[in-house]
């Protein structure tokens, strides 16, 4: 071994070096907590959405399976929603939009989703906002098959 190479194998590395890293390892540390404080909530919607979602495909499952008509009511100003063997809740201070056939408003602000034993559903959108993120669960009314989407801007009433 040349004489530079042995002198760099035993001095290893300076306190300037190892100071460096480390504040170069804070200042990630510390940038990567900025960018992930504020993904929660939207993180949340996309759970609430995908949640909803799960509570459709059981419903619409069930119809199939039973060859009955199996019902989904959605109370939007109490948040929540309901179906046979399941229920949940959406977010609070998102804003929420629930579009479907005229015959299938309940009262107020609650609706239903119907599936049929053929598989074949009433239709509907459930809409979520918070944040600037909006999040859709679409029922194909011909299908029924359900989907959750994330869309880049609130509907048009």
């Amino acid at each position: 071994m040349s004489r530079v190479g042995r002198q760099m194998s035993e001095k290893g590395y300076s306190l300037v070096e190892v100071l460096t890293v480390l504040a170069i390892l804070a200042l990630l540390t510390a940038l990567t907590g900025v960018f992930l404080k504020g993904q929660g909530r939207p993180l949340e919607l996309r759970v609430a959405a995908l949640d909803l979602a799960s509570c459709l495909r059981l419903a619409r499952a069930s119809a199939i399976a039973q060859n009955i008509e199996q019902v989904v009511v959605i109370d939007l100003d109490e948040r929540r929603y309901a179906c046979s063997g399941k229920s949940g809740f959406l977010p609070r201070g998102s804003r929420l939009l629930f579009r479907t056939v005229a015959s299938e408003y309940l009262k107020g602000s609650t609706a239903a989703l119907r599936f049929f034993g053929d598989g074949s559903a009433t239709g509907g959108h459930v809409f979520m906002e918070e944040h600037g993120q909006v999040w859709t669960v679409r029922v194909n009314w011909l299908s029924g098959s359900v989907e959750v989407a994330r869309e880049t801007v609130w509907p048009e009433r």
